[in-house]
């Protein structure tokens, strides 16, 4: 997630470039539009507890079936990741 749309513009060339690194060698999925608002909101409905201090910020993390990792600083996300990890599962 990024913070305005200028942020995610300067940094989208290095996030398709990794996509094609991560999809290397991997089957095709499609990923149907209900299929990604679904999991935006496992992500967004996840409560987050602090768990420590990140540099300036504070690191929060929560999950159970999902697991999601945020870095808060001035009360705004800075970054955040999350991974579905009953797909993951599923594919070890």
């Amino acid at each position: 997630m990024f913070g305005s749309g200028r942020a995610l513009a300067a940094h989208w060339a290095g996030l398709l470039d990794a996509a094609t690194l991560d999809a290397l060698g991997r089957p095709a999925v499609r990923a149907p539009a209900a299929l990604a608002r679904a999991f935006a909101e496992r992500v967004e409905s996840t409560p987050l507890t602090s768990t420590r201090s990140a540099g300036l910020g504070a690191r929060e993390q929560g999950g159970g079936r999902m697991r999601v990792d945020a870095v808060r600083w001035h009360d705004r996300t800075a970054h955040l990741s999350a991974y579905d990890l009953t797909h993951s599962l599923q594919e070890a």
